[in-house]
């Protein structure tokens, strides 16, 4: 999976979770598979939170609902059910009416969708003081 016009940043780790900063050009699709591989990699070294910050992707339109379901259901899928999830979006990229989050609570993807990093890492710190 090679996109010259994406810097696919580092996934890093610290002792509770994985953080995951790509920046530059995407086609949707390879972004939603990347996110896949990059959820079953950090599930696979036994992480369960993520912090995906996409602030830095560009190159496609705010995607449809329809879109966003498909997209949902392949992470959630990655996830497995075993992990909490925190995105970071550019606020065009949100969609109003929160489709992919209701699509996620369906498929048992424990996410929240923000456009402020801050915030997804207080919401991610709010899942682990009540476990």
């Amino acid at each position: 999976m090679q996109c010259p016009a994406l810097e696919h940043g580092e996934l890093a780790f610290n002792a509770t979770r994985a953080f995951y900063r790509p920046r530059g050009i995407i086609s949707p699709c390879l972004l939603v598979d990347l996110l896949c591989y990059v959820l079953q990699d950090v599930r696979a070294r036994g992480r369960k939170e993520v912090l995906l910050n996409l602030t830095g992707i560009s190159g496609f339109d705010s995607p449809d609902a329809e879109f966003r379901r498909w997209a949902v259901k392949r992470w959630a899928r990655a996830a497995n059910g075993e992990m909490r999830v925190a995105l970071v979006l550019n606020p065009e990229y949100i969609c109003p009416e929160r489709s992919g989050m209701v699509t996620a609570a369906q498929e048992g993807l424990h996410a929240h969708v923000t456009s402020d990093e801050h915030e997804a890492l207080e919401w991610l710190d709010v899942w682990r003081s009540m476990l």
